[in-house]
């Protein structure tokens, strides 16, 4: 499998969030005002994507989920538990410079 060219870390303070530009202007504004609070809460994980320049190119967010039983098909919810833990992917972007590619 081929090395990739991008760091994956979790946000910090240090990653450069300036010009990250998704084409869509409210998910990059929750990137540069939100996402730093959010991960201090402990509401989600933000990972960043960085060419080793510390330039977010790429986010996602994962946080805690629980599925309830009610939720599930009758045929899949017999014998589980009521809390199914689960991640949920929230938010993933791009940024326009890295997308098509």
């Amino acid at each position: 499998m081929p090395q990739s060219q991008f760091v994956r870390e979790q946000l910090a303070t240090h990653h450069d969030l300036s010009n990250f530009n998704s084409g869509e202007p409210e998910i990059d504004s929750w990137l540069r005002e939100s996402a730093l609070r959010a991960s201090a809460r402990d509401y989600s994980r933000i990972y960043i994507w960085h060419s080793g320049d510390d330039r977010v190119v790429a986010f996602f967010t994962l946080s805690a989920f629980a599925i309830t039983s009610e939720e599930l098909p009758k045929n899949r919810a017999r014998g589980e538990q009521r809390g199914i833990p689960a991640l949920l992917l929230g938010k993933f972007a791009l940024d326009e410079s890295i997308q098509r590619q």
